[in-house]
């Protein structure tokens, strides 16, 4: 079985962590009726590597909702991973 597309940008994310190039923050808001709850995620920079301060100050966030937590966590995730790759920043996973 492949792994899903979430876990993976989930994964990413963690990898360019865990290459000190950032760190980051998660937090996460529900609102709406029970039948049709919307998420927030917002991922904060609360770290970033010397050589991409310029570029990515300390605050900088992505945001995405999503009907399940999952769904919205994943979404700014993906817009975060696009920031670091439009930076040259490829985290590096298994494939």
């Amino acid at each position: 079985m492949s792994r899903q597309p979430a876990q993976q940008y989930r994964m990413l994310l963690n990898n360019i962590e865990q290459a000190g190039h950032a760190r980051f923050e998660f937090k996460f808001e529900c609102s709406g009726p029970a039948q049709q709850l919307q998420w927030l995620a917002v991922i904060t920079v609360l770290g970033v590597s010397p050589p991409l301060s310029a570029s990515v100050p300390v605050g900088t966030t992505r945001q995405a909702v999503g009907s399940s937590k999952s769904a919205a966590k994943d979404a700014a995730c993906q817009q975060m991973l696009a920031l670091f790759a439009s930076l040259g920043v490829q985290p590096m996973g298994g494939h």
